[in-house]
Formats: structure tokens, C-alpha cells, sequence
């Protein structure tokens, strides 16, 4: 194996203090963004429907919007956890890391996890399509704000090493 003297020897041990706290506020930060895409989406549909006055429905609405937020802080957190976190450790093993990418893999799972647990498995109208939207749009958010933190987290990172890597003139005059 021919290892560059540059390159570190183990990730792991060269975690630095802001590491964890930083990622922990990222994660955090894209759960509640998330949690309110879908929950907004979840309340107007749930309030679209209702024909009542004016007072009702904004009644209805801050309280449909308390109760949907618990469920989709609940749906977005286990997102997260089980699918969002393995998903970057995949991107960043093969270098795929994007915002792009993970707005459409957050699109896709968000939408696909709501329609595995509340779809109809006979499609009829565009209605058995609103929990896959919510969810579609929440898992969208979520990942955009993450895929957001994670390239201005790698950019920085791979700016700090690049700078405390001091240059090497024989290494250039080979390349």
C-alpha cells in the first residue's frame, strides 16, 4: 500500500471537541425543519377540508398544527436516526456528498416511509397521495438543511487540513 505521509493515520482519534456538539445542532436543526415542512403541509389538508367560519379554522388550525408537529417531530426524528445518519455515511464513503443528493434521497425515503405506514395500497384519488406528499416535502427540508451543514462542515474540514499540511517541495517537483 503506498500511503501518503500526508494523510491521516485514523479518523476516530482526530474528532475534535466541536465535532459532536456541531453535528448534534445539525441533526437537531433538520429534525424541526423537517417536523414543520410536514406538519404544515398535514394541517392545511386536514384544515382544507372544514367549512366552518373564519375563527373556527384558525382555531383549528394551531391546534391541528400542535398536534401534527408532535407526530411529525416523531416521523423525522426516526428518519433521521434510521435512515438519514447511515445515508451520509454512505454518501461520504463513496464521495457523493451533495445537497442535491441528499434532497432527493430525503425526498424519496420521507415519501416512501409516510406511504409504507399510511398508504393506500389501492391508489384512487390524489387524496391517498397526501401523507406521501407531507412526508416527501418534510424529508426534503430535513435533508436540504442537512446537506447544507454537511458541505460547509466537510468544506471547512478540508480546508483546516489542507492548511495544516505543510508543502512538501520534492513531493511537487515529482508531480
Amino acid at each position: 500500500m503506498t500511503a501518503d505521509p500526508r494523510d491521516t493515520i485514523s479518523e476516530i482519534t482526530e474528532i475534535e471537541d466541536g465535532f459532536v456538539s456541531a453535528h448534534l445542532a445539525a441533526t437537531c436543526v433538520s429534525v424541526v425543519w423537517a417536523a414543520l415542512a410536514g406538519s404544515i403541509v398535514m394541517t392545511a389538508v386536514l384544515v382544507a377540508g372544514a367549512s366552518q367560519s373564519l375563527p373556527t379554522v384558525l382555531g383549528a388550525m394551531f391546534g391541528g398544527l400542535m398536534f401534527t408537529m408532535i407526530f411529525a417531530l416523531l416521523f423525522a426524528s426516526i428518519g433521521m436516526l434510521a435512515i438519514g445518519l447511515p445515508v451520509t455515511l454512505a454518501l461520504r464513503f463513496m464521495r457523493l456528498e451533495s445537497v442535491a443528493a441528499y434532497t432527493v434521497l430525503g425526498t424519496i425515503t420521507g415519501a416512501g416511509m409516510l406511504l409504507l405506514l399510511f398508504g393506500n395500497p389501492h391508489i384512487a384519488g390524489w387524496q391517498d397521495l397526501l401523507f406521501p406528499a407531507a412526508g416527501a416535502l418534510s424529508g426534503a427540508v430535513g435533508a436540504y438543511k442537512w446537506g447544507q451543514f454537511r458541505l460547509r462542515f466537510t468544506g471547512e474540514d478540508q480546508r483546516r487540513l489542507s492548511a495544516e499540511r505543510p508543502e512538501n517541495p520534492f513531493h511537487e517537483m515529482i508531480h
